[in-house]
């Protein structure tokens, strides 16, 4: 029997069919969680290894060929990617499909511990993670006002980002922009030389001195101290006043040496909101959570953020569920225009159905 022969003869069956998909897809619609790309698991592993100050050479030859030699006989690999650049090498290995991540993970865990003795000293600790399609970020709002770069960034980093990551569903805020204050020593290489003095030693000078040691414990009745001695400096003339080494019973002090300077770190890049310097926060959220809620979550606070702290602008830059809720839209719709031919074409039918039974009976 053919599906039109049983719409006509058993309308009321077809009826109740056509209600209970209509009803499953309003469901879906506004229940199922909401994203612009599937959450799926590629079988990726980064390998990430930071050494500041150093050219794509010489990252090439002191991290990134350990590296490779090292992974390269992980079981299940695919194909390697290498990238060496200033500052930074990283190694992308594919796995094939299906392959356990985890075990992966372990796996070149284990052989990165092998080859560490191998990296420079003064090379950052080895990062792995996984690629994670949900870590890309969903919203950018760029910050602007009447401050300096270093001002700007950090009301952002300590004030504004952690607004935003109390929000239900934001994993993470990352800043970008600014700069970042920094102190500069300067040394002249006249006098480091008069005075046979190696520049490895007034950097483990400064390091040494330059941090909070603890001391113990003191017991007083009931009560336990924990002690400790605070040698960070606080200013700029704590660490002028450095005591670098002894000649002759003669302090040598870091000033006597060097030029100290309380700057920024190098511009490398610029970040201008409505053609004024700014700092920008991109916006990532958690894995399965709906993105139109926590973007719609994410414009009320910067609304009431504008409207609390007055010295800045927040603007949307970019928002990803923009797209998402106008390709929900249109999906609704259509759903709606679906559903009114359906009514009516059941009610088509069940009007010819009665018009036969009345025939039928006369």
């Amino acid at each position: 029997m053919s599906i039109p022969r049983i719409a006509i003869e058993r309308p009321v069956t077809m009826f109740m069919l056509s209600a209970v998909i209509v009803l499953l897809g309003g469901l879906s619609l506004f229940r199922l969680p909401v994203d612009l790309m599937p959450d799926v698991s590629y079988p990726q592993i980064t390998v990430r290894v930071g050494y500041g100050g150093v050219g794509p050479q010489e990252i090439e030859e002191l991290i990134v060929r350990p590296l490779e030699q090292a992974l390269a006989a992980v079981p299940g690999i695919e194909q390697i990617n290498s990238t060496a650049s200033e500052g930074s090498g990283s190694v992308q290995l594919s796995f094939a499909w299906g392959s356990n991540l985890s075990e992966a993970a372990d796996e070149v865990r284990t052989r990165i511990d092998r080859v560490r003795g191998r990296f420079p000293i003064d090379s950052d600790p080895p990062t792995i993670f996984k690629f994670d399609s949900t870590a890309q970020p969903i919203m950018s709002i760029g910050i602007e006002g009447d401050f300096d770069s270093v001002t700007l960034r950090e009301i952002a980093e300590v004030d504004l980002g952690p607004r935003f990551e109390r929000i239900d569903g934001v994993a993470a805020v990352t800043v970008n922009g600014g700069l970042r204050r920094q102190i500069h020593v300067e040394l002249s290489k006249e006098k480091i030389t008069a005075l046979d003095l190696s520049v490895d030693r007034v950097v483990q000078a400064i390091r040494s001195e330059n941090q909070n040691i603890p001391l113990g414990e003191v017991d007083e009745g009931d009560t336990t101290y924990l002690l400790r001695s605070q040698g960070q400096f606080q200013d700029l003339q704590q660490l002028m006043d450095l005591v670098v080494l002894t000649r002759g019973d003669v302090p040598v002090y870091l000033r006597d040496i060097a030029e100290v300077r309380d700057t920024t770190e190098d511009q490398r890049s610029f970040q201008r909101i409505n053609g004024r310097a700014g700092v920008r926060l991109s916006v990532s959220k958690q894995s399965g959570k709906n993105t139109v809620e926590i973007a719609h979550a994410v414009r009320e606070e910067i609304e009431r953020t504008n409207r609390e702290v007055p010295s800045v602008r927040l603007s949307v830059i970019s928002d990803q569920s923009r797209f998402i809720e106008q390709s929900i839209n249109s999906v609704r719709e259509h759903v709606y225009l679906g559903a009114f031919l359906v009514i009516g074409i059941i009610f088509f039918f069940l009007r010819d159905w009665r018009a036969t039974v009345i025939i039928c009976l006369s």
